[in-house]
């Protein structure tokens, strides 16, 4: 069966994102020592779920790229059955191209019961079959107050490798959101909300 490829390419403005919660996994190695954090994030529309690396407990390298776990779903169903998953599957996934960053991510795949260890092989993994259920229940999750992240590029014009938290009470990132919203016809209570909020600072400051 063949592999499904997945070409990311750098966002050119960035792009907001809401922290539906945060997780904590094991290093898939056995001499590895300390944890992977990371974000479980959903777009502006909710039409996806999404995993951000955020830190790790070591020095390496890593990229906080936000990745759609649509896609990483639609890898591992590609792959065939018979043999145990490996990280390596996940590297093009990435724009950045450490070699850390697909490790961390099936960290956190595995942290989140999507895969599953491979007991006779130290960095094999086993496709659980719940991605459907799984992100139901992180979309589920949503709420109004939840937090915004971004991610995209530096004022250089190169990609950000971090998806660095927005002060949901900071003015301009407010407004940026109830824009975005607008633009894509988002028509929930977090669109409204980020909107009127935007429309009553700007009165306030008139």
């Amino acid at each position: 069966m063949a592999k499904v490829r997945h070409t990311p390419e750098s966002p050119t403005s960035p792009v907001l994102y809401f922290r539906l919660r945060q997780g904590k996994a094991a290093k898939l190695s056995p001499h590895a020592k300390g944890e992977v954090t990371y974000d479980v994030l959903t777009d502006a529309q909710r039409s996806d779920v999404f995993i951000s690396i955020c830190s790790a407990a070591s020095s390496a390298y890593f990229s906080s790229q936000p990745i759609s776990v649509s896609a990483v779903e639609s890898v591992v169903t590609s792959l065939p059955v018979d043999k145990a998953i490996s990280a390596n599957s996940f590297k093009h996934l990435y724009v950045n191209r450490s070699v850390n960053n697909p490790g961390f991510l099936a960290c956190a795949l595995v942290g989140e019961a999507l895969l599953g260890r491979v007991p006779d092989k130290a960095h094999g993994m086993v496709n659980q079959g719940n991605w459907g259920v799984w992100k139901d229940t992180c979309l589920a999750s949503f709420t109004d107050d939840l937090e915004v992240v971004t991610f995209g590029p530096k004022a250089n014009g190169e990609a950000e490798s971090a998806a660095p938290a927005i002060d949901t009470r900071d003015d301009a990132a407010t407004a940026q959101l109830a824009e975005q919203l607008g633009e894509e016809g988002e028509t929930g209570k977090a669109g409204a909300a980020a909107k009127g909020k935007a429309r009553r600072r700007g009165k306030a400051q008139e």
